[in-house]
């Protein structure tokens, strides 16, 4: 990969997402992966914040985005993302796959055994 030029791909990459593949997710993944190796976090944001507009409640657009959040060390603003994808399932298993989600996240990376009991409570 280091004969390749990071930048033009980036630019191959923004053409692809916003011109010709608006509505493919796995392509926007790819790109905002791209952009986050790169550590360009704002442009990755970007990519999935793109896709989300067009064709929100992806779960593995959400997951993503709350991944770039907890791996920049933005642990509030990943937890963030999680419990309005919790806040905003309408149906029950939906809410109870994003809930289980939160509460994971919660526990094993935040590391707030409080939060997560509340949370539960709250939910029940």
């Amino acid at each position: 990969m280091s004969n390749i030029d990071k930048e033009e791909t980036s630019k191959i990459y923004r053409r692809a997402c916003t011109i010709h593949l608006v509505k493919k997710p796995q392509i926007h993944l790819n790109w905002a992966a791209f952009e986050e190796r790169r550590e360009r976090l704002e442009v990755a944001r970007e990519a999935l914040d793109h896709i989300d507009r067009g064709m929100p409640g992806l779960i593995a657009i959400t997951l993503r985005r709350a991944g770039i959040e907890r791996r920049s060390g933005n642990m509030a603003e990943g937890g963030n993302i999680l419990k309005k994808a919790v806040e905003d399932s309408s149906e029950k298993e939906t809410r109870g796959f994003w809930a289980v989600k939160y509460v994971n996240y919660l526990l094993y990376l935040v590391k707030d055994l409080e939060a997560a009991k509340t949370f539960l409570r709250e939910e029940n």
